[in-house]
């Protein structure tokens, strides 16, 4: 039996069976494995662009919150008991929580998943999920106790003409009633950039390319092919721009999509030489026409005036020969990834904390970097 505590929080009772490994690289992400690397990515936006969870949720589940939804991220670590008693921690990829006057007061939780590949068993860990978050969230009423499942859904990255648009659950009780729910299913390659951002779909940026995992091997080859993934590229770029001179992003969010997007496509082509070198000339190039005042603006409430100012420090004290301009460029992607981890772990104060005082922050990118810096128990 699991004890519920605090409104339905689960106590686990000792350490979880699985933990997270430690970083063994110096440099962040290098130890990541690709998924990894790619759900990181998706928790990031999800944290960054908080707003835009809204519309992913009417996209897929043909809901019609506006911009006016209370939007609260709920725990997406589950305990899970095994058959010999012991206990695993499953992380799943986002739990929101959505709550809006529409008629009535209505609220509702959503799960999502993000897949690289399809994998028919897919279906048997989102209703684990699904029964974990019911559990940890159950209500105990007069007449016994309220499990409430999450609407689900899964976003699949590679192109993969058998996945089906719903999948079916089907809970068989002991009375003998038999409960269906359909899982829906999104995929990358069914969205334009057009369509992504009138639809307002800014989460699903950083994968984009993924849409053209299958051509990589003809674009490696012809200089034709690969204008698809350049002009999409460079589209999304301007996209983005637009929207940063208009305020409806700011420098920051801009800064966090085309980091993600350049990190995620760069690993997504890493073994194509040519690719490689066209996707860093382009996303570098438009993270390095950011002008220097937008940074200092917008990210001084994020502490990304200490990262500036520490990328000159370490650019001087190494005597690199890109100098002020890459030192400033790295530290800044520290800092973004550093604050990533915080805000991802429960631990905004210290963002707080870091962004005031630089001596702190400079200690907390070292203590990153290390792999010393640990997730917050939840």
């Amino acid at each position: 039996m699991y004890p519920l505590i605090n409104g339905g929080l689960l106590e686990r009772g000792g350490t979880l069976a699985e933990k997270g490994k430690k970083r063994k690289s110096k440099k962040h992400g290098k130890q990541l494995t690709n998924e990894q690397t790619y759900d990181s990515a998706l928790g990031a936006m999800v944290t960054k662009l908080r707003a835009y969870i809204v519309p992913l949720v009417n996209e897929v589940f043909g809901e019609k919150f506006t911009e006016n939804a209370e939007i609260t991220l709920r725990n997406n670590k589950h305990v899970i008991r095994r058959t010999d008693d012991s206990l695993a921690r499953r992380d799943s990829d986002m739990v929101v929580e959505l709550t809006e006057m529409i008629g009535e007061l209505v609220t509702k939780f959503y799960m999502f998943e993000c897949e690289t590949w399809y994998d028919k068993t897919i279906v048997f860990r989102t209703a684990e999920y699904g029964s974990s978050f019911a559990v940890e969230t159950a209500k105990i009423t007069n007449d016994g106790v309220v499990l409430t499942i999450p609407y689900s859904a899964v976003i699949f990255l590679h192109p993969n003409e058998s996945i089906p648009e719903v999948m079916k659950i089907t809970y068989d009780f002991p009375n003998g009633q038999k409960v269906s729910y359909g899982v829906p299913t999104l995929q990358i390659k069914d969205y334009t950039v057009d369509e992504l951002f009138m639809k307002k779909l800014l989460i699903l940026l950083p994968f984009y390319l993924f849409k053209f995992t299958n051509e990589f091997d003809e674009m490696e080859k012809n200089a034709e092919k690969r204008k698809a993934v350049n002009e999409a590229l460079k589209d999304i770029n301007q996209r983005l721009e637009v929207l940063k001179n208009e305020n409806v992003i700011d420098t920051y969010q801009k800064m966090t999509i085309q980091s993600l997007l350049k990190r995620v496509s760069e690993r997504l082509v890493a073994k194509y030489k040519k690719l490689t070198k066209e996707v860093d000339e382009i996303m570098s190039g438009a993270i390095a026409r950011t002008e220097a005042d937008d940074i200092l603006e917008q990210g001084l409430k994020q502490g990304l005036k200490q990262g500036i100012e520490q990328g000159r420090e370490q650019g001087r004290e190494q005597g690199l020969e890109q100098g002020l301009e890459q030192g400033r460029e790295e530290q800044i992607d520290n800092v973004v990834a550093l604050f990533n981890f915080l805000y991802a772990n429960g631990r905004a104060q210290d963002v707080q904390k870091a962004a005031t005082d630089s001596k702190l922050l400079k200690e907390m990118i070292k203590d990153f970097s290390d792999g010393k810096l640990k997730e917050k128990d939840t």
